[in-house]
């Protein structure tokens, strides 16, 4: 693999296969990945408003509100309000989420096994240095990315007739 077109060829073809082995996507079919994501981050939080979770998400409360409507309906999430303030809304795991992450991180321990027993010491401490730096490189691209595109905003001139 010397050249970038091979590099990136690589990338996307193994990417799917690396970050989303079809032996954990095969847990529950009908959840998305936006679905699993939610579901893994209510487990690490407890407790959440949908304020909290759209701001994880990363999406708008009516998108969050929607994820969490279908995930309330296939009975993984409960949904109440609060009793002082009925705007704010909590979220949680019900006991089939529960069940459902926990055989997630099951299969994911697994995973991260078979890594671990494929790689030398050395080797797995190069694969986390690497992940670092290549999450900082792309981290720090989008940002440089983001503040150009803000300079260019700001630099527009609009001619008035």
């Amino acid at each position: 693999m010397s050249s970038f077109a091979d590099v990136s060829d690589w990338i996307f073809d193994n990417a799917r296969r690396l970050f989303f082995p079809e032996e954990l996507l095969r847990l529950d079919s009908s959840l998305s990945k936006t679905e699993l994501v939610t579901l893994i981050f209510v487990e690490r939080k407890g407790d959440l408003t949908m304020s909290s979770l759209a701001e994880h998400l990363d999406v708008r409360m009516s998108t969050a509100t929607g994820i969490v409507d279908r995930l309330v309906k296939e009975k993984y999430l409960e949904r109440e309000r609060n009793d002082a303030d009925r705007r704010i809304v909590t979220v949680r795991l019900s006991d089939k989420g529960k069940s459902m992450i926990g055989g997630l991180k099951e299969r994911l321990t697994g995973y991260i096994d078979a890594v671990r027993d494929a790689l030398s010491e050395e080797e797995l401490g190069h694969l986390v240095a690497l992940a670092v730096k290549i999450i900082s490189a792309i981290e720090t691209k989008s940002l440089g990315e983001l503040m150009a595109e803000e300079r260019t905003q700001a630099l527009r001139k609009i001619a008035i007739s």
